[in-house]
């Protein structure tokens, strides 16, 4: 693993064939061959990472792994099932409580998904399931705007404000009536829901107080990427924009 982690991935999958030549029935580096054929986009992945479970079928990152190969390749049910065996092999496996909810959201099943994500949640305050609850309860027909800004207020209690004894002072002359710069940065200014949500944000903006300044990092922009740069007083593109 020390090769996978170091990014010499040609250097970990050498190894790890090497370790499967010598011992066939190694689950550990039959998952980990799969892993590093994956992030470098090589055939034989889920194979590898299915023999593992053949093999050790209560191997739950295993199970894992193959539910989100699975899912990627299109195979939703096969992808359900496989980090549903994880969860009931480790129940509190953050990891795969978070995947099989993104897999209900996608099946527009929401209130499986936002169970699975505050379950998630519960087990590991870090999991990226956190940041999915905000998003799937937009989805939620009995989330109103009061229940969705709630949600953010308690992202924001639990993440924000304990940070803030740690903020430092502006060095700015607090000159009244000078118009505050803001400024936004994101990758997603663009055709995504980061850029559907900021539209009317800049569009209404009062710029008599406000001078808008919207950094973006998108590596391909278009109609919305227009439509947001027209409303902001300056935009910066932190790289160089592909078209």
């Amino acid at each position: 693993m020390r090769c996978n982690q170091s990014a010499r991935l040609d250097d970990a999958i050498a190894l790890y064939r090497r370790a499967i030549a010598l011992r066939p029935h190694f689950p550990e580096a039959l998952n980990d061959l799969g892993v590093a054929l994956w992030t470098t986009h090589q055939e034989g992945a889920i194979e590898a990472v299915r023999h593992a479970t053949s093999l050790w079928p209560h191997y739950a990152d295993a199970l894992n792994n193959l539910g989100v190969m699975s899912a990627a390749g299109g195979d939703g049910d096969a992808a359900m099932e496989a980090w549903h065996r994880a969860i009931r092999v480790r129940p509190r496996f953050a990891a795969a409580w978070t995947n099989l909810g993104a897999a209900f959201q996608d099946a527009a099943r929401i209130d499986d998904a936002i169970a699975c994500y505050r379950h998630a949640a519960s087990i590991d305050s870090n999991s990226p399931a956190v940041d999915n609850l905000l998003y799937a309860v937009h989805f939620h027909p009995a989330f109103g705007p009061e229940q969705i800004a709630a949600e953010h207020r308690q992202w924001n209690e639990t993440f924000v404000s304990p940070l803030l004894s740690r903020a430092r002072p502006h060095r700015n002359d607090p000159i009244p009536g000078r118009r505050l710069n803001v400024g936004y940065v994101s990758p997603d200014f663009r055709g995504h829901p980061i850029g559907r949500f900021m539209l009317p944000l800049l569009t209404h903006h009062d710029r008599d107080q406000f001078e808008v300044i919207c950094y973006s990092d998108v590596t391909r922009d278009g109609p919305a990427t227009a439509r947001l740069r027209e409303r902001t007083d300056l935009w910066r593109d932190n790289i160089a924009v592909r078209r």
